[in-house]
């Protein structure tokens, strides 16, 4: 019989200990808790945010492909014909090789034009005289030589 007495104090002990973890775990976190941090990165520092303005992003039609700023004209006409001769060029692309490029092919270079790291353009001005009358305007994209013949 007095076996059967510690039994049900142990059975009444075990359930109060199993409703006092269920009550822990509905209760925030506790100082020896991992499974939540109580303190982040996030923590260090002012709590509230400033007050930053975000603009909103533009309407964009998904079928475009570039937008209207990205495919702006870069101020050349291309088409402009003004009557006068257009001269005769050629240009020439310049690669930096060095043997270990040419024999053993080690740094990964080709003889095509993408691997080249400078252009050099060849006119032909039979026309000008001097290099005084010449107009050249050289961009990041676009060459122009213009001269008055």
């Amino acid at each position: 019989m007095n076996s059967l007495a510690e039994f049900s104090m142990e059975l009444e002990a075990l359930a109060k200990l199993l409703n006092h973890q269920e009550a822990v775990q509905d209760d925030a976190p506790r100082k020896g808790d991992l499974s939540k941090p109580s303190a982040t990165p996030a923590s260090i520092g002012p709590q509230d945010l400033l007050p930053v303005k975000v603009a909103s992003p533009k309407a964009r039609n998904k079928n475009d492909i570039w937008t209207a700023e990205e495919a702006s004209c870069s101020g050349y006409d291309d088409d402009a014909d003004d009557g006068r001769e257009v001269p005769e060029f050629e240009l020439r692309y310049k690669q930096a090789v060095t043997t270990s490029d040419n024999f053993l092919g080690m740094s990964g270079k080709d003889p095509s034009s993408s691997c080249c790291k400078e252009l050099l353009v060849v006119l032909q001005l039979p026309h000008a005289s001097s290099a005084a009358e010449l107009d050249l305007d050289v961009t990041a994209t676009h060459l122009r030589l213009s001269s008055p013949i």
